[in-house]
């Protein structure tokens, strides 16, 4: 019979340990990196339609919306790798949106606020929430309780809700129930979608995800 020391077998304990928490983490970056392609045709299509609508018939309006289709585009390119992006630039991006599809501005963003600087949220998570809604018509971003509420209003009732059940997937991957995503109807008749995360963020996929979002891809 072959023994081992006690050291030994822990040392391979904590490395099969390891092991498994690396590839829950791989298994659960994969699974948010597929949630991501499915979402960003919708933003896509939503902003070339807007886009080649205003060329045909708003020409005053065309070379604006070109220019800011080309903010866009730099925008998901440039998150493309990123799990996470700085708020701001999550900002910068859906701005860019909002404007190709002559929606809203966005309201209450608190640049004067230190955490509005370094917070992080989901990269290129905001632009398709505002894509699955139909006539957008106010966004505004506010620091509440440690955590980031963007609440999305439309004067429409409906809202796209597989591309809906796909982003709060993608959260659930990310924060499990550290992050929401809410749908209801607004008291001047509309929908409302509010997207709430935590500031105390820590990159999703990597090794210190949170045991609720690993158990996930377990």
């Amino acid at each position: 019979m072959a023994f081992i020391s006690v050291e030994t077998l822990g040392r391979k304990v904590r490395a099969t340990e390891l092991d498994t928490q690396q590839r829950k983490a791989a298994l659960l970056r994969a699974q948010i990196a597929r949630l991501r392609l499915r979402l960003q045709p919708a933003v896509l299509f939503r902003a070339l339609d807007a886009a080649l609508d205003a060329v045909r018939g708003a020409p005053e309006r065309a070379e604006h919306t070109i220019t800011r289709m080309g903010d866009l585009l730099r925008g998901l390119l440039s998150a493309r790798n990123r799990e996470l992006s700085p708020l701001d630039d999550e900002m910068d991006l859906l701005a860019a949106f909002l404007d190709v599809v002559g929606a809203t501005e966005i309201h209450g963003v608190p640049t004067d606020d230190l955490r509005f600087l370094t917070a992080r949220i989901p990269a290129t998570i905001t632009a398709p929430i505002a894509a699955s809604m139909e006539r957008v018509r106010a966004v505004d971003v506010a620091l509440r309780d440690e955590k980031i509420v963007i609440t999305f209003t439309s004067d429409a009732d409906r809202v796209d809700g597989d591309a809906i059940d796909a982003i709060g997937d993608r959260l659930r991957a990310c924060y499990g129930l550290r992050a929401t995503l809410s749908v209801a109807r607004s008291e001047a008749g509309g929908t409302l979608v509010q997207l709430t995360t935590p500031l105390d963020i820590h990159a999703p996929g990597g090794v210190e995800a949170s045991d609720s979002a690993l158990a996930l891809a377990g």
